[in-house]
């Protein structure tokens, strides 16, 4: 609420209705003027639960901040707009260089886990042949299962963060990209 409304607020005293005086003879019995005070309170409170509210989101200012920016200097919003316009740019290729650092460990990984699961397959093969079946037997057994394992669980884990991120995915407006956020409760 702008400080000039709550000034006009303030100076604003309660009135009676129109069709009665403001005399101390116009209040014929306290019911008239509990029943003033009820309609003055309901007012009231319907005055102060009606409220606007605007939301504006992103990187660059609101248009009428904007245009008060250009009152002060008229390059200012081009500045901005500048400013904007590079951030989103350097963000852009942070995420990049952060989805590249990703897929190289990932293929790293995945073929250190190829050489540990194939010398432990080879070892298996090894035990077995020496006449060591059983150690052999269990060894590569392990070995397979642990990549199959390893094959589900990934498969789990990425099903779940697929589940949270929609989950934790803003509700977006229709017409915008600003995403909706719940009204504040009145105070």
């Amino acid at each position: 609420m702008s400080r000039k409304r709550r000034q006009q607020r303030r100076s604003t005293k309660p009135q009676l209705p129109a069709n009665r005086e403001a005399t101390d003879d116009s209040v014929e019995t306290s019911g008239d003027l509990e029943a003033v005070v009820r309609k003055e309170v309901s007012n009231l409170a319907q005055e102060i639960l009606v409220a606007e509210q605007e939301l504006f989101s992103g990187p660059l200012p609101h248009p009428e901040h904007l245009a008060a920016y250009k009152e002060i200097s008229p390059d200012i919003p081009e500045r901005i707009m500048r400013m904007a316009e590079n951030q989103s740019e350097h963000r852009r290729k942070l995420e990049s260089a952060i989805v590249e650092s990703n897929l190289k460990l990932e293929v790293r990984g995945q073929m250190f886990g190829f050489v540990i699961a194939m010398s432990a397959v080879i070892g298996g093969v090894y035990l077995m042949a020496n006449g060591q079946s059983l150690e052999g037997a269990a060894t590569t057994i392990s070995a397979v299962a642990g990549l199959v394992g390893l094959f589900f669980w990934v498969r789990h884990e990425r099903k779940q963060e697929l589940k949270k991120s929609k989950a934790n995915a803003p509700i977006m407006t229709g017409d915008s990209s600003t995403p909706l956020s719940p009204p504040r409760p009145p105070q």
